[in-house]
């Protein structure tokens, strides 16, 4: 997919930074977000493990949560299944800073995709 100078393609290992004279040729795929003056043109096709309906999608009070992909939850920049959130989500709430009163919160989103998200 061609992307416009400006903005930046973050996956969770790496970010690739566009200036005014490069145009990147780049996959977007798993865990992936797009910022800034970032565009996608042409004939760019986004597939596989589609959804039919929208993913389910949150803000809270410091990250905005979503079904990323099938079976996973997206909140920030962590993208896990939704099972290692479910085990994992006070642990990184603290080494993130979150108050207790968010993590109990973000607690509470990750219950909710359990039970509804895809």
């Amino acid at each position: 997919m061609l992307t416009e100078a400006g903005g930046y393609i973050k996956t969770q290992e790496l970010t690739h930074q566009l200036s005014s004279t490069q145009m990147l040729l780049y996959f977007l795929g798993g865990c992936t977000a797009m910022y800034g003056d970032a565009k996608v043109h042409g004939d760019a096709w986004v597939y596989g493990d589609a959804w039919d309906k929208s993913p389910l999608f949150v803000i809270g009070s410091r990250h905005s949560l979503t079904n990323a992909k099938h079976g996973y939850i997206q909140i920030g920049f962590h993208c896990k299944t939704v099972k290692w959130w479910v085990e994992n989500y006070k642990d990184i709430g603290k080494k993130e800073g979150y108050s207790e009163e968010e993590i109990a919160e973000y607690g509470a989103y990750i219950e909710l995709f359990k039970r509804i998200g895809k």
